[in-house]
């Protein structure tokens, strides 16, 4: 769900029943057609529909995927469990109003400035949910009891046969021995397979993101922090060198984490190569121009609506002048020089994403750099995350005094004061996102 969009609609129509069709609102339609899909493909007995707050911190219905539809209703009944999962998103237990009892899920939906505008909630009947884990339960314990027997029937009988034979018995024995053991063996080889298959898609991402020292080793010194918040992530560094002067390095912030955003940082990947190195593009705002209409044609073929699409902070080093070229796509460039943060600011539009205008061109910067500046690029995994005393974001706020403060550390000192002041803010709370932090010392 697009939270600019839904933001947008609130604001257009801010009493209840002011949509009464779809055709009243282009975004309204797009946002209610994304929850008819996701209704149908996961073949849900409820409409999904999303929940906002209004200023006085009452619920309403937003959207649904019901028909016929209804506008900003009302929700009284809500649970308080509602409260605790709004920014956050998660399961809601089992809960009951004046319509029966419940099982809910909901997942937060954010505005570009990271503000959770609402959630999409999907809702199941309690007693259908119950009678059907009750029924695969006991499918379960019948077939687990079948095969017991099964089992237990035919140990009884191999051992009786081998019990009534002396020497010959005692061999079968070791035989039978030896049979459990390479059944074991087989298992354990089965067991460490299912686990390497879960890290694989790790080790091909992985595999093609440079190590962090192909990158420090261009610079006079510079440090990767890389964490995804899951196995996999939608964060992804890249690098290019054209020469022993001359590089490109950027940092890509993909829609999503996980799976799906590793999808995607696959993608972004392989169009840079291709864009940068086999057709040669060399300006910073042309290669995210370029990138911006593949990636559009990419997602859109075959009539496909997705907004998916990526942020990112990409610079050219140009050594022989002795200058740096940066574009940007939400995510900023930080220089700090002489123990004072600069902060060159991206375009306010991502890479790709359908509901943002085709067309668009990004700018570049063009910098004059010193021997002693450090440069700094992330994903904003980083000042996103939740934690302190208050269970609050980290902030640029914070972020710029603790650079400026390190202007004298050794780039892998920062590191470590980087990754520690991570931890500390996050202490027991969950990574929100992947992580992503490049710093380089000219």
């Amino acid at each position: 769900m697009d939270g600019n969009a839904l933001e947008m609609i609130l604001d257009s129509f801010p009493n209840k029943d002011d949509i009464t069709d779809p055709a009243q609102d282009m975004y309204y339609n797009e946002q209610r057609e994304i929850l008819i899909r996701a209704s149908k493909l996961n073949k849900l007995p409820t409409p999904l529909y999303t929940l906002s707050r209004d200023s006085s911190g009452n619920y309403f219905l937003g959207i649904s995927s019901s028909d016929p539809l209804f506008y900003r209703h009302p929700y009284d009944t809500h649970p308080k469990e509602l409260d605790e999962n709004y920014e956050t998103g998660g399961v809601i237990p089992r809960f009951e109003d004046a319509h029966g009892t419940w099982l809910s899920a909901v997942s937060p939906i954010t505005n570009a400035e990271g503000r959770v505008i609402g959630v999409v909630e999907v809702d199941l009947p309690f007693d259908d949910f119950f009678a059907v884990a009750q029924g695969k339960l006991w499918r379960n314990i019948l077939f687990t009891l079948a095969v017991f027997i099964v089992v237990g029937v035919l140990l009884y009988f191999q051992i009786r046969g081998l019990l009534r034979q002396d020497e010959q018995s005692k061999k079968k024995l070791e035989a039978y021995n030896q049979t459990i053991g390479r059944i074991n063996t087989e298992l354990q080889q089965k067991n460490k397979d299912i686990t390497d298959s879960i890290d694989y898609a790790s080790r091909i991402q992985k595999s093609i993101i440079p190590s962090p020292e192909q990158l420090t080793n261009h610079f006079k010194a510079g440090f990767v922090i890389y964490k995804p918040k899951d196995i996999v992530s939608g964060d992804f560094y890249w690098f290019h060198q054209v020469d022993e002067k001359n590089c490109f390095v950027a940092v890509v912030d993909c829609t999503g984490h996980g799976v799906p955003g590793a999808f995607m940082s696959l993608i972004g990947h392989t169009l840079l190569d291709e864009i940068v190195i086999e057709r040669g593009i060399k300006s910073p705002a042309q290669i995210l121009n370029q990138l911006n209409k593949m990636i559009i044609s990419l997602l859109k073929k075959g009539g496909s609506n997705v907004n998916d699409g990526m942020d990112m902070a990409l610079c050219c080093f140009n050594g022989d002048e002795k200058k740096l070229t940066f574009a940007g796509a939400f995510n900023p460039l930080v220089m700090v020089r002489e123990q004072k943060c600069r902060t060159y600011k991206p375009n306010r539009f991502p890479i790709g994403g359908v509901h943002y205008d085709a067309q668009r061109s990004f700018d570049e910067q063009i910098i004059e750099i010193q021997p002693g500046d450090r440069f700094y690029m992330f994903s904003d995994g980083y000042v996103d995350q939740f934690g302190g005393e208050k269970d609050k974001k980290f902030m640029m706020k914070r972020l710029y005094p603790l650079l400026e403060g390190m202007n004298g550390t050794p780039m892998n000192k920062q590191k470590e004061v980087l990754e520690a002041e991570f931890l500390a803010w996050k202490k027991g709370n969950e990574q929100v996102d992947d992580v992503t932090f490049v710093g380089i010392e000219i």
